[in-house]
């Protein structure tokens, strides 16, 4: 009697460790109609519960940036939205319809792929988050869902690494790839927006704006910045004057700057 209890007991246990070490396959024999049975049936429906979880947690760390799925997982983000600092990037592609012209669309979606993550590695090396990609314009956020005292300093340091990424990339390649950056530092609303049925996490305002209509404005290969940008990084970086840029939606020619070096030591 000893021996068909124990063991029944070490097959559950014996299970319970795969499963804390994340092998959610595990199964344990639940055959018989003995509270043991019952038990063991109980446990591979809660290995099937855990194993589906950890299929959507794949799947949202898929759609949506590590950090973000992780804040909606713990229930640490206030779905509300909220006021903060965070600093805006914008990178798309110059040319993007001559480069890709005549492609077939794997083709395109390949080289896509390939430079975004090249961007992406990039944007999560200086702890930015990444808010969206929208055909060939990746949006990286540095603040939200979480602000650090050096937001500006981390995306500032990304949009320069970024082209200098893509620079090195772009040496001996068949096809190079120049990009744009635009940046803007400043007060956003932050938060999970969208429909009752469909929601995305990201940031709204007038600086995502200006970080956009930056980013359409800069010259290949070029970061442009907003004031707030200039202001926050102070006397660390180097910029370049530019004219007043007309930019869509503001009433009056909005201030630029191009970022042309960074005290790496700062």
């Amino acid at each position: 009697m000893g021996r068909g209890l124990s063991r029944p007991v070490a097959a559950l246990s014996a299970a319970a460790e795969r499963i804390e070490g994340g092998d959610f396959a595990v199964r344990v024999d639940a055959g018989g109609r003995d509270e043991l049975s019952r038990l063991g049936a109980r446990f591979n429906s809660m290995a099937e519960g855990l194993a589906q979880r950890e299929r959507f947690r794949r799947v949202l760390d898929a759609v949506t940036d590590p950090e973000v799925a992780s804040e909606l997982v713990a229930g640490r983000l206030d779905l509300t939205g909220s006021e903060q600092e965070v600093g805006v990037l914008f990178c798309d592609i110059r040319g993007f319809t001559s480069l890709t012209e005549g492609k077939e669309p794997r083709a395109v979606i390949a080289l896509l792929n390939e430079h975004m993550t090249l961007l992406t590695d990039v944007a999560y090396a200086h702890g930015g988050t990444v808010d969206k990609f929208v055909g060939d314009l990746i949006m990286v956020t540095f603040g939200a869902p979480r602000t650090a005292a050096d937001d500006a300093l981390r995306m500032a340091r990304c949009a320069l690494a970024m082209v200098a990424a893509r620079s090195r990339a772009n040496e001996g390649a068949a096809e190079p790839i120049r990009i744009g950056v635009g940046c803007a530092y400043g007060r956003v609303v932050a938060g999970c927006m969208g429909s009752a049925r469909r929601l995305d996490y990201t940031v709204l305002g007038e600086r995502v704006n200006l970080a956009a209509r930056r980013c359409s404005k800069a010259p290949a290969m070029r970061v442009w910045v907003d004031l707030g940008t200039r202001d926050a990084l102070g006397g660390r970086a180097r910029f370049s004057g530019l004219p007043p840029i007309e930019a869509k939606g503001f009433s009056r020619p909005v201030e630029a700057f191009e970022l042309a070096t960074l005290e790496e030591t700062a």
